[in-house]
């Protein structure tokens, strides 16, 4: 139970303050109703593992993160 314990407020405690962790509120605040999530792609990117490509993991579920840059570059008309 503990351990259980350390990981779950591990998580949920460095989600909220870490530097790196302000893509999840970036990427899902709503500024226009047509669009609910955002992607990035900046250099933060490399850092994290193509987390930025938002839009297109939610397309495309089942791609490897280390694969959706080359979606994006597949498909430009659909993530600009």
């Amino acid at each position: 139970v503990k351990g259980l314990l350390y990981l779950v407020l591990g998580t949920i405690f460095g989600m909220q303050f870490h530097p790196m962790a302000g893509h999840f509120v970036a990427e899902h605040f709503v500024m226009s109703a047509d669009q609910e999530t955002y992607s990035y792609y900046g250099p933060l990117n490399w850092l994290t593992f193509n987390v930025g490509y938002h839009n297109e993991h939610h397309d495309f579920a089942f791609i490897s993160g280390t694969n959706l840059p080359k979606l994006r570059d597949m498909a430009p008309e659909f993530y600009e």
